[in-house]
């Protein structure tokens, strides 16, 4: 499985979670949920635990999309100082795996990680500090290529800290650029180094700026979603670029499906209020897929509109399976209000590749977060008493 949730429109993430909102009827096309809580048993999860002396927040979680046992976090340990802790069993044991030292120009720094696209080794680290409407917010970020044991400054930042190691280096997306190419802000780029240096990625002149992009786990692929819905595709690590044909709408979700050598790719259709079209042969055909919806009372008499008394919740995507697999997560109709607090508990649905109805499986008081290329599918319910209410499980087939 693979979290293919993007951290841009998507992910958080992720790797694409939608929590779109209308008043009236349900968009066309639109499939609406009438499984009840229940009649449907509750999935089973396990509790991750805080590792000994941990005593952060938590806020910097970071989950391997290729292994659902390795996860990291960073712990500010001092000023300048901060701790790497590791998992390889799902948050039931962890262990200190390396540390390093960035001095912030500003106090209360804290300390984020992004993990690998196809790797379990690399870790991009982010300091961030400052505040936006104080107008000193700003961020530095550290790469290290051997599980933390060793890190160097990156001359840059890093959008989003999506990354992937690939032959002969590391690709992300760049926001600022060496002094060598001021020219260009951002970019798709390639570095041998660790990100001392780097080469864009993408031929001059062309017409697209990337905000995602997805690579296979042999690096022959390479998927660069571009604003303007635009789409591209690499065969040769971004010296040249095909664009690809897609909907109305951007493609932020690009899952590779083993079985098959390919990418499952899938663009939220504007035209159609945010369902999706999907395509597993490169932009050549796309299948339209419904989002799941419930519907709930107006809050407030006449806030929906004269004479319109409820209102549509559209349940996007929250994650993809190996296999093209869509997991949803969606309420019931609902008869009353949710209450400020929101839902307790929601139900879980699959969408197999090809199939044209979600299938309820059973229900949940998390939300599944990350879905990785293998091992549990992670889930986070927001409890105090757990490390960020995070939970591991599998979801029945």
């Amino acid at each position: 499985m693979r979290d293919s949730l993007y951290r841009s429109m998507w992910l958080g993430m992720a790797l694409m979670v939608f929590a779109l909102s209308g008043c009236g009827a349900a968009p066309h096309a639109t499939v609406t949920a009438t499984a009840t809580a229940t009649v449907l048993a509750p999935l089973s999860w396990t509790p991750v635990r805080l590792p000994t002396g941990f005593t952060a927040d938590g806020e910097n979680l970071a989950i391997s999309p290729v292994n659902g046992y390795d996860a990291w976090m960073c712990q500010s340990t001092s000023a300048n100082n901060y701790v790497i802790w590791k998992t390889t069993d799902a948050g039931q044991s962890w262990r200190q795996t390396g540390r390093f030292s960035y001095t912030a120009p500003l106090a209360g720094a804290s300390c984020s990680l992004n993990t690998d696209q196809i790797g379990t080794s690399a870790l991009l680290a982010t300091i961030g500090w400052g505040c936006g409407e104080c107008g000193t917010l700003a961020s530095a970020s550290l790469f290290s290529a051997d599980g933390a044991t060793h890190w160097t400054p990156i001359a840059g930042f890093v959008q989003n800290g999506e990354f992937a190691t690939v032959r002969g280096g590391v690709i992300a997306i760049v926001d600022k650029s060496p002094a060598t190419q001021q020219t260009e802000t951002q970019y798709l780029a390639l570095s041998a180094d660790g990100f001392q240096t780097w080469r864009a990625m993408s031929p001059h002149g062309l017409p697209t700026t990337f905000f995602h992009f997805a690579i296979s786990p042999d690096s022959s692929t390479l998927i660069g979603s571009g604003y303007n819905n635009t789409l591209w595709r690499s065969g040769d690590l971004g010296a040249h670029w095909t664009q690809l044909s897609q909907p109305n709408g951007q493609t932020g979700m690009s899952t590779w499906l083993p079985q098959r050598s390919t990418f499952l790719l899938c663009s939220a259709d504007m035209s159609a209020k945010s369902d999706l079209e999907c395509s597993t042969d490169y932009g050549t055909h796309w299948s339209h897929i419904s989002i799941l919806s419930y519907a709930q009372p107006c809050p407030v008499p006449g806030k929906c509109g004269q004479g319109v008394t409820t209102q549509t919740q559209q349940c996007g995507p929250s994650g993809v399976e190996s296999d093209g697999t869509m997991i949803a997560q969606c309420l019931p109709n609902q008869t009353t209000p949710l209450p400020p607090s929101g839902p307790t508990s929601t139900i879980v649905y699959l969408l197999p590749l090809g199939a044209t109805t979600w299938r309820p499986i059973g229900v949940t008081q998390c939300g599944v977060s990350v879905v990785p290329a293998s091992g549990p599918v992670w889930c986070d319910n927001a409890t105090p008493d757990q490390l960020l209410g995070y939970e591991t499980g599998q979801l029945p087939g």
